[in-house]
């Protein structure tokens, strides 16, 4: 397919126990491997393991500066974490902070950044959407905290769009997203999807996924694009922001077959 980047995410992909294989794999098939993680298994030991299986990229989201009841992704809970990637890492470490609905301290981002630049990690800010991917405006402090991370530090791969800088002020994108051809959603179960916010569709096996496809999926106008929050499809679609138009539209999704169980006690003849 051409692929330059995957980016492993879960659930946890620290749990996994061939995460290293599948890492130096990616490796020796030219792409670039990365992670996004909770965080919370790295040790000095597992950030060495990392480094020689070829990681390039790590992300951990921090949701808050102390745990609260929506969310245990503390800084508190964290910094120790922080620290190791910050002495022992030799891959890229980005720190995400979060703004939007359902966080309860907007300052609390700021927190954040400011910790992981002061540890030499690169700093990130993401808007929280809806349950369909959609933007939800920030309030005017929350404004001027986002503007202020983004000052912070210019070193990370994902600052290179200004779709955030819209999404915060509720305004729409206007592009041509990619996704279910230049970005692909690999779901636990191998299926593609658009992205991890519109799950069902177009629901294929990757090893069934043609180029044909991946065409079609290229030229298909995705209802959700105006106000899609999912910045790791935004980065790659802004690529092919020029090419060719979107006109056509999704196609309708073929249910599942369904699997009967026959009792194995039938005989031939039943």
């Amino acid at each position: 397919m051409g692929t330059s980047v995957i980016t492993i995410s879960g659930g946890e992909p620290l749990l996994h126990p061939e995460l290293d294989e599948i890492i130096r794999h990616i490796r020796r098939r030219g792409m670039i491997a990365g992670m996004i993680t909770n965080g919370y298994l790295l040790t000095a030991e597992r950030i060495g393991r990392l480094n020689r299986a070829g990681l390039e990229h790590l992300q951990i989201s921090i949701d808050n500066a102390v745990p609260d009841e929506v969310s245990m992704k503390s800084l508190k809970v964290l910094d120790q974490k922080l620290a190791l990637l910050a002495k022992h890492a030799v891959f890229q470490v980005n720190i995400n902070s979060v703004l939007g609905s359902g966080v309860e301290n907007p300052e609390d981002a700021l927190k954040i950044a400011h910790r992981a630049i002061e540890l030499g990690l690169t700093s990130t800010v993401g808007i929280i959407h809806d349950h369909n991917g959609q933007l939800k405006p920030l309030g005017p402090r929350e404004i001027e905290i986002f503007e202020e991370i983004m000052t912070l530090g210019k070193r990370s791969f994902s600052r290179f769009n200004v779709f955030q800088h819209n999404i915060a002020r509720a305004q729409v994108n206007n592009w041509r997203c990619r996704s279910g051809s230049r970005y692909l959603y690999v779901c636990e179960e191998g299926l593609v999807h658009w992205c991890s916010q519109q799950r069902g569709y177009p629901g294929i096996p990757l090893e069934q996924y043609t180029p044909e496809m991946r065409q079609r999926e290229f030229l298909t106008a995705k209802f959700c694009a105006p106000r899609c929050t999912v910045s790791c499809v935004q980065q790659v679609g802004i690529l092919d922001n020029w090419r060719t138009p979107q006109n056509l539209k999704p196609l309708p999704v073929t249910p599942a077959p369904q699997v009967v169980q026959i009792s194995s006690t039938a005989s031939a003849e039943n």
